[in-house]
């Protein structure tokens, strides 16, 4: 059982030479260990954001159906597409490393860049989205190009390039049916295109100054006019231009006058800029909506990204959806009211998130992917915002692959935990708190309950009785003696982490009697005391310079020098007493013959969802369970404790295909686990890499 958030781990290479033959010591890399922080822990440590791949540059089609983005799984960044309301990603590209898309106007292709070789001189081809069908617009010559804007038909676009004199960049027009080109405007510099006006002839055209400030200047491609907007004695920053939908002016980011980046409202008609927010934190990423009736935006608090938007024609502020945190990048749909919202943090690495501005409603594409990418067909989490349902449902609907999920939604507690959004848990002070907060649950389509710490027997079988009149089963988060009895005294279902080595060894009467009441125990018994030594033993394995691909410069720059020794992290500082206890505890359920599942406490520190089961379980053979007790428990006791046994567990007729081949035999290695060919979900199948020269590729999907 394991929770949704899913990251991958890289590992990196070894070095050809060690530092006594290569002559600049100071330029090979040290081997150190390194923080990943805890899970929710604030500040949250950029570092976690290093171990997982995620997808970059995310952009929605214009009819909102669609998101493509950037994605270096397969070693280069390539074009990928997948469906906005959920579903498996489509490599499109292929080959040389794509430095950049976007969208045509009419959503019926993309418009491709790679360079040579990473020599940062691109050129452009027009892509099908079938992937079937590229046509060169631009060759790659000695010349920079950077992108500007398409026209509003979508027939032409504009760039800026130094092909005149390889120094200077002037501003050019590209026919995309024809491939002719026709230069424009003739620059000094660094000039940019940076928006076409609407249904007009008008470009906004930013001049760079200095490192981080541009004048502003519209120029008429029809009359060849070229007006100076903004260009203040003391250089400021001009960025994000939002036309209007009428082509009277349009809004941006800037910081003339400021210390800090405001949004402003630019009128042709009077030549004014007028400040319509200025906050006490820079404004980036100004989107607006196609009607230009919602314009959203992002401010940066304390080096996060924090979400608005505000509805023009009420004035009044939107709901935005509760994010993790992390570094936010916004892209709307052209013709529907969505907006492409890619979290780049600690907790979710390259997330993707549709969310939909008329219900308010997210979805996030990509997620479903990665669990079946870990081998997972089923899971429950236990313990995630309510925007999960809208996945579970379409993936239980057959709509878009995945595995099926069995949700908690938030866990009920009497202890609010610190650094987590309050849309994770309910915080109760009364029985009659923690039975009403059970029903809102299940009313809000909970499949089953998560109760976390500190709660009391009478809370517990208030919770019991409420979940249990409906069908719904309990889980309880449990590592104290005190809370196991009141949990087995109220009746509830699971008990998730015990005989974890949180605690020292649990006396046999507790053991004895969890172990004779039949009460299932998913221990997590890997998350610090199997963890933590691998980590100890092989510190690179948290390190993996590829990631250079898949975030900004600047972002890994910040990344490189956050590393510090992660043994001193609080979530380890127990770790001498548990990995003493762990010779013991670990295995008192298994001695005892209880009634065993498999889970995992995936996206703590150190721990990845790619490895976490498979870890898991080589954990448990290593406390004494057989290679075939563990599989069984994973299998077919997981699928009894979900109530779900009817369905899945074995492989016999009548029941659902889940089937999942690796490479090796897992009855004598249970390392194989670990390498996944082929996973079968309701008979549809997916296979790795490994597995592209089987026959399995004519009718399955690439991961």
């Amino acid at each position: 059982m394991l929770r949704l958030n899913a990251v991958f781990l890289l590992l990196l290479p070894a070095f050809a030479h060690s530092a006594e033959e290569w002559p600049y010591p100071e330029d090979t890399p040290r081997t150190s260990p390194v923080t990943v922080g805890l899970a929710g822990e604030q500040p949250a440590d950029i570092v976690r954001y290093l171990l997982a791949e995620g997808a970059t540059a995310a952009k929605l089609s214009p009819d909102g159906e669609t998101v493509a983005f950037r994605w270096a799984v397969s070693g280069e960044p390539q074009l990928w597409l997948v469906a906005a309301d959920g579903g498996f990603p489509r490599q499109l590209t292929f080959g040389g490393s794509v430095t950049f898309f976007e969208w045509t106007p009419d959503g019926a292709h993309l418009l491709v860049a790679r360079d040579a070789n990473g020599n940062e001189r691109e050129g452009y081809n027009l892509l099908s989205l079938d992937g079937t069908s590229e046509r060169q617009i631009l060759p790659q010559t000695a010349a920079f190009r950077s992108f500007g804007a398409f026209s509003p038909d979508g027939t032409r676009f504009t760039y800026s390039s130094t092909e005149r004199n390889g120094l200077d960049y002037d501003i050019y027009i590209a026919d995309l049916e024809t491939a002719e080109t026709r230069l424009v405007y003739q620059g000094s510099y660094q000039f940019n295109v940076a928006g076409w006006q609407p249904d007009g002839s008008l470009l906004i055209v930013t001049e760079d100054r200095g490192e981080d400030a541009h004048d502003v200047h519209l120029l008429d491609i029809d009359t060849g006019e070229f007006k100076t907007l903004f260009k203040p004695d003391v250089a400021a920053a001009h960025t994000n231009f939002e036309w209007l939908p009428d082509g009277s002016g349009f809004y941006m980011a800037t910081n003339v006058d400021r210390e800090f980046t405001g949004l402003a409202r630019y009128s042709l008609q009077t030549d004014t800029l007028e400040y319509v927010e200025t906050p006490d934190a820079d404004i980036s990423n100004v989107d607006l909506s196609l009607d230009g009736r919602v314009l959203s935006w992002v401010t940066n608090e304390d080096g996060y990204s924090r979400l608005h938007a505000l509805d023009l024609e009420t004035n009044e502020a939107l709901q935005t959806p509760e994010l993790q945190d992390g570094v936010y990048t916004l892209n709307a749909a052209k013709a529907v009211g969505r907006t492409a919202i890619r979290v780049s943090g600690p907790a979710t690495p390259g997330d993707i998130i549709v969310w939909d501005l008329a219900s308010g409603d997210t979805t996030r594409p990509f997620a479903a992917k990665q669990m079946l990418r870990a081998g997972v067909t089923s899971a429950i989490d236990l313990g995630t915002p309510f925007q999960i349902l809208a996945l579970r449902d379409r993936i239980r609907a057959g709509e878009i692959p995945g595995p099926r999920l069995t949700i908690a939604g938030p866990w009920i507690t009497r202890v609010y935990l610190d650094g987590l959004p309050a849309e994770y848990q309910l915080l109760i002070d009364s029985p009659r708190e923690a039975a009403a907060r059970t029903r809102e649950l299940i009313e809000r389509g909970s499949d089953v309950i998560k109760t976390w710490v500190g709660l009391t027997e009478e809370d517990y079988r208030a919770v019991v009785r409420e979940a249990h009149a409906q069908g719904v089963k309990v889980h309880a988060h449990l590592y104290h003696p005190d809370a196991m009895w009141a949990a087995i005294n109220a009746g509830v279902d699971v008990f998730q982490h015990a005989g974890s080595a949180r605690n020292p060894p649990y006396d046999e009467e507790l053991v004895s009697r969890i172990a004779h009441d039949r009460i299932p125990i998913v221990q997590t018994i890997s998350h610090r005391i199997w963890v933590y030594p691998a980590t100890v033993e092989f510190p690179s394995r948290l390190l993996d310079p590829v990631h250079r691909d898949d975030m900004p410069a600047d972002i890994y720059a910040e990344v490189m020098d956050s590393f510090a020794n992660f043994h001193r992290l609080s979530y380890f500082h127990d770790i001498g007493d548990e990995t003493r206890n762990a010779q013991k505890s670990a295995r008192q359920f298994i001695d005892a013959g209880a009634y065993m599942g498999v889970g995992t406490d995936a996206a703590s520190p150190l721990n990845f969802h790619t490895e976490a089961m498979w870890y898991e379980m080589k954990a448990l053979v290593e406390s004494g369970m057989t290679p075939i007790q563990v599989i069984s428990a994973a299998t077919k006791t997981n699928a009894e404790i979900l109530g779900q046994f009817d369905e899945l567990g074995t492989l016999e007729p009548g029941k659902l295909a889940d089937i999942i081949v690796v490479d090796g035999n897992p009855l004598a290695d249970i390392d194989a686990l670990s390498r996944i060919d082929i996973v079968v979900k309701d008979g549809g199948i997916w296979y790795a890499e490994r597995a592209a020269g089987m026959p399995v590729t004519d009718i399955g999907h690439a991961f």
